[in-house]
C-alpha cells in the first residue's frame, strides 16, 4: 500500500496541507444519518489482511508480471491529536516473496463511523463518512490559491470528494461479498499564465460490513501513473 490501500488516496492531496491557511475543509455530513450501515472498517488489533496487487491496462486487462502481495496488520491503538487511532502496519512483497517495502499509517474512527487517515504525521484527513448518507457526494478537501512568480500568475486548485453508494456484489480471490462501493475523487488543475493542466485521480473501494476493504480500483488521468487493482486473498478473522 505505500500504505497502498490508503496512502495512494491521500498522497496527491497531502502536499496541499502545507498550505493549510489557504484551503477550506468540510468534513461534515451533507445528508441524513444511515444507522443501518454497519462497521465498514473494524479496527481490531492483530486483524490481518492479505491482498494481491496488480496493474491493468486501458481496457482493465491484467498486465502480466505486475503482481505483488500486500499484507496489512492492524496494530495497537494510541491517542493522537485527541483521537483514538490504530497503527496500520503494511508490508509489500514481490512475486518471489522478497520484501519490497514496509510502511505504517494511523487510522482513526469516530463513533458515527467516519474513518480518518493521518497523512505524514501532519493532520487527520476525513476519508470514509457513512453518516453523509448513501449516494450523497460530500466534500473532503478543497484547496484554491493563486501566486505571482516573476510576474506570472500561478493558480493551483484541488478538490477531493467522497460518496458511499449502495451495496453490490463483488468477487475477489477470498470469495464473493455484498459490499458498499465507496468512491474517492480528486480533481486538480494548475494554470501558469494561460496554460491549463488538469488531472483526475479516482479510487473505488468495496467495503464489507465487519470486515473492511476487500477490493480497490485506482485510476488516474495523469501520464506515468498506472491503473491498479487490489483484491483480498485472505484474512485471519
Amino acid at each position: 500500500m505505500n500504505t497502498y490501500l490508503f496512502h495512494n488516496s491521500i498522497l496527491l492531496i497531502s502536499i496541499f496541507l502545507l498550505f493549510i491557511s489557504g484551503c477550506s475543509k468540510d468534513s461534515s455530513p451533507t445528508g441524513p444519518n444511515t444507522p443501518s450501515v454497519g462497521d465498514l472498517f473494524p479496527l481490531v488489533q492483530n486483524h490481518a489482511y492479505v491482498f494481491n496487487d496488480y496493474m491493468v491496462d486501458g481496457q482493465n486487462n491484467k498486465i502480466s508480471g505486475t503482481d505483488h502481495r500486500d499484507a496489512m496488520v492492524v496494530g495497537p491503538s494510541k491517542t493522537i491529536m485527541g483521537k483514538s487511532a490504530n497503527l496500520i502496519i503494511d508490508s509489500v512483497y514481490y512475486s518471489n516473496g522478497a520484501l519490497q517495502s514496509l510502511d505504517t499509517i494511523y487510522i482513526a474512527k469516530e463513533t458515527d463511523g467516519t474513518v480518518s487517515i493521518m497523512s505524514n504525521s501532519v493532520i487527520f484527513m476525513p476519508f470514509l463518512q457513512p453518516a453523509a448518507g448513501i449516494g450523497n457526494v460530500y466534500n473532503i478537501f478543497t484547496f484554491d490559491t493563486t501566486l505571482i512568480y516573476q510576474g506570472i500568475p500561478y493558480h493551483q486548485s484541488s478538490k477531493v470528494t467522497g460518496v458511499l453508494n449502495q451495496k453490490e456484489n463483488v468477487q475477489v480471490s477470498a470469495g464473493s461479498f455484498s459490499a458498499y462501493r465507496f468512491e474517492l475523487i480528486e480533481k486538480d488543475s494548475t494554470i501558469i499564465g494561460t496554460q491549463l493542466t488538469s488531472s483526475e485521480f479516482r479510487q473505488t473501494y468495496w467495503f464489507v460490513e465487519n470486515i473492511g476493504p476487500v477490493k480497490i480500483f485506482q485510476t488516474s488521468s495523469s501520464s506515468g501513473m498506472n491503473n491498479t487493482v487490489q483484491e483480498l486473498i485472505s484474512k485471519n478473522f
